[in-house]
């Protein structure tokens, strides 16, 4: 079991096979009750956003207006909820951000930062809505 008890990894075999060399890797993670994979809507109009969820890493593409962008995160279990931190790029910016997703998966409420600057002032909403909901 991982130190964060997200992951395993073990050795499986049948029990009357006694030949070590019939064993088998098996591995698992606890994966997050709703999944980011999906197409997400910014609800304003300003784009959308394609993510890939593969365990607790999530990968992206988006477009802000006609700017595309890229971002890679992940997810934690925080305060009942589920969040993905990370960090995004544009063709001249880049920084950070942190999504909260809803209890039903159909969208999420954040913020992202640039790089090189703090505090909650200068924290810009960066919300979604799953495509289809």
């Amino acid at each position: 079991m991982s130190v964060d008890r997200q992951e395993f990894t073990g050795w499986g075999t049948k029990i009357e096979d006694t030949d070590e060399s019939l064993q088998h890797l098996w591995t698992g993670y606890r994966a997050p009750p709703v999944s980011w994979t999906g197409i997400w809507d910014e609800p304003n109009g300003s784009g959308n956003m394609i993510l890939v969820q593969d365990k607790t890493t999530v990968t992206g593409t988006y477009e802000y207006y006609t700017t595309p962008g890229s971002i890679t995160g992940t997810i934690s279990e925080e305060s009942g909820g589920f969040i993905l931190i990370g960090t995004y790029t544009e063709d001249d910016d880049s920084g950070i951000f942190s999504f909260r997703m809803s209890d039903d998966g159909k969208k999420f409420a954040g913020w992202y930062m640039h790089d090189g600057v703090s505090g909650d002032e200068n924290k810009y909403d960066w919300n979604g809505v799953r495509r289809g909901e």
